[in-house]
């Protein structure tokens, strides 16, 4: 179904843009504007489209997002940031979180307005036949008129990997489109994410691995007949009507004191299936459970979520304060394949066996809410609250609260609050499989979390932040989830700052954070340094950038990655970190055209090869890599 959805939706973008063609809009000095959608106030705000040497050099989705991961080595394969401020903590489909980072959504996208048809393409490619990687990604946008903007957005990353049974491929697919037109405007967007990859369990002799006695490809894993997939479509569309009049003035400016409704529907549709053939003569124990009586499994969850929104709002004081209220209903379906004890009789005698049985809990949710978004000469302040009254979030409170002062050197600082009682996710609670069986009873956690930020126009930016947790759940050293009556706290700390001495850059980024309880594993030290030489030549039509970068984490006990439900969990067994990762780069950029040619991972085979980011999963071994990027605003 998804497949003929997926080629009807192209068919249409394909035959409506030819047609239309690029409409000629009023010169106002900007080529290209672009936005995201804040997830809560559901505004689009303007947000620059980075076309810096950042997105080819980082070509790796994870590694643009954060510095420090929790990561398995393979580009595409499951990753979570070790900034545990940005981690989602309130994840509803539990198998998706370790590959959230790589996959697109309404409020990760851009929206575009834009006087030219806007195009860029990025490639990057290394490794040989064996271990060869690749990413690909196409973006095209244009206006069909001076409202209307319409495009798509296509990735795909290829990755073989450098250890047996690695492979993997990820596919992302976005339409979107926008329109703006006197008191009416709507934002829309369809999302297809797919991922497929070979599950190997990570090293089963790590010390082998460590004292470098064999090639990549020789190393022994724990599976090697496992494979995970996951696929996921969303479709976003929000809506906005002022009720009241707009009226200009002389000088052509709004006055926006008038009503608004808001209308957002949100379907988000998520699959997860896991297949292992592990044979009854095993000896690597990998799993502790196997609740079938054959070897070859297949296991799958299923979550969907059919959202409706309606705000009203009112802005007031010209424009400069909106109170807003608003009613959502989610119609949402859980569901998984749990084993099922049966018993038949054969011939006289009553057998006993496990068979695979399906289980689905369906819920409509209700929830209310309120926000206040104003400005205040140099503050500004968003205010958020919500309270779900029905369904399996029933009793949930979530508030939230953030302040900005904006300073006259182009500086500001921001305090953000957020306080909290949840359900933990529905899979922490019930959940059955091949290999994993279990069913909770979690209460709600309550959290707060405060976190001061800073920044300016002088390349620094600093951020101090704390989270405190009661009734925390996570995943223990089983995999299995447990919840935490103690109270957690976590401490952290982020800056970084950019150096300019003529030519020369120095870049560093500084993570220093601590958890209370081993429950949450993190390193107390990140660090990452980037040094170049830059120089902008013929008047700024070539620039180039050659150095090297430095990433460093102390020691600390990483976390281990379950295959079969596809989520990082705590171990103790051995710590990770203590290692320098070094990259040397050439960066090139000729008008349009920007090009990376990299060196990574230059220390492996010089020194010990402990370069884990993940307990038991290396990262890659010493390798080049190519890549290039062109955009086209023509």
């Amino acid at each position: 179904m998804c497949k003929y959805i997926y080629i009807s939706l192209l068919s249409f973008f394909f035959a409506v843009a030819p047609g239309y063609g690029q409409t000629e809009l009023p010169d106002s000095g900007i080529v290209i504007k672009s936005y995201k959608i804040d997830p809560a106030t559901l505004i689009p705000n303007e947000v620059p489209l980075d076309t810096s040497f950042e997105p080819v050099f980082r070509y790796n989705p994870i590694e643009y997002k954060s510095f420090a991961n929790t990561f398995l080595g393979n580009s595409g394969q499951a990753a979570i940031t070790n900034d545990f401020f940005n981690r989602n903590n309130n994840q509803t489909f539990l198998f998706s979180t370790a590959l959230d980072m790589y996959m697109y959504n309404p409020y990760n996208i851009y929206h575009f307005n834009t006087r030219k048809p806007f195009t860029e393409l990025k490639y990057l490619s290394s490794g040989n036949r064996d271990n060869s990687e690749q990413y690909l990604s196409f973006l095209h946008s244009q206006n069909v008129n001076q409202n209307l903007n319409i495009g798509l957005l296509y990735d795909l990353i290829a990755s073989k990997g450098m250890y047996l049974d690695q492979n993997i491929s990820t596919n992302r697919f976005n339409l979107f489109s926008s329109y703006t037109k006197d008191n009416y405007s709507f934002y829309t967007s369809v999302q297809f994410n797919g991922h497929k990859a070979q599950e190997n369990g990570g090293l089963f002799d790590i010390s082998a691995f460590v004292n470098q006695n064999s090639e990549a490809l020789n190393y022994r894993m724990f599976l090697s007949d496992a494979n995970s997939q996951y696929k996921n479509v969303n479709v976003f569309f929000t809506q906005k009507l002022n009720l009241s009049e707009i009226v200009k003035d002389s000088l052509y400016k709004s006055r926006f004191d008038n009503f608004a409704v808001h209308h957002t529907l949100n379907y988000d549709r998520r699959i997860k299936y896991y297949s292992d053939n592990i044979s009854s003569s095993d000896t690597l124990n990998y799993y502790q459970n196997q609740y079938y009586s054959v070897s070859e499994v297949v296991d799958s969850a299923f979550y969907h979520n059919l959202s409706n929104r309606f705000d009203l709002s009112v802005n007031m004081i010209n424009g400069s304060q909106e109170f807003r209220i608003y009613m959502k209903h989610e119609f949402k379906k859980f569901a998984f394949a749990p084993p099922a004890e049966l018993s038949y009789d054969q011939g006289g005698n009553t057998i006993d066996t496990v068979i695979r049985s399906y289980k689905k809990d369906i819920y409509n949710d209700i929830s209310i809410g309120g926000q206040l978004i104003g400005k205040l000469k140099t503050w500004s302040y968003t205010i958020d609250g919500q309270l779900f009254l029905t369904g399996y979030n029933i009793g949930d409170v979530f508030t939230e609260a953030t302040f900005i002062k904006n300073f006259k050197r182009k500086g500001l600082v921001s305090l953000n609050a957020r306080v909290s009682s949840l359900n933990p996710s529905y899979f922490l609670n019930h959940y059955g499989s091949s290999h994993f069986i279990w069913n909770n009873d979690f209460g709600k956690t309550e959290s707060t979390q405060i976190a001061l930020r800073y920044s300016n126009d002088s390349k620094i930016s600093a951020r101090a932040s704390v989270s405190l947790f009661n009734d925390y759940v996570y995943l223990d050293t089983l995999a299995l989830p447990v919840q935490l009556k103690p109270e957690i706290m976590v401490l952290g700390f982020f800056m970084d700052k950019t150096f300019i001495w003529g030519p020369f850059h120095n870049k560093h980024e500084l993570l220093i954070q601590k958890s209370t309880h081993d429950a949450i594993s993190l390193p107390l030290f990140s660090y990452a340094n980037r040094s170049w030489f830059q120089a902008d030549l013929f008047h700024d039509a070539l620039k180039f950038q050659i150095g090297g970068e430095l990433y460093y984490f102390t020691k600390y006990y990483g976390d281990a990655y379950m295959a079969a439900t596809g989520n990082f969990y705590r171990q103790n067994e051995a710590e990770i970190g203590n290692y320098p990762f070094v990259k040397g780069f050439l960066n090139v950029k000729i008008k349009t055209l920007r090009f990376t040619i990299q060196y990574t991972n230059a220390l492996a085979g010089l020194i010990d090869a402990n370069y884990f980011m993940a307990y038991r999963y290396p990262n890659f071994n010493s390798s080049i890599k190519f890549g290039l990027a062109w955009t086209f605003n023509d």
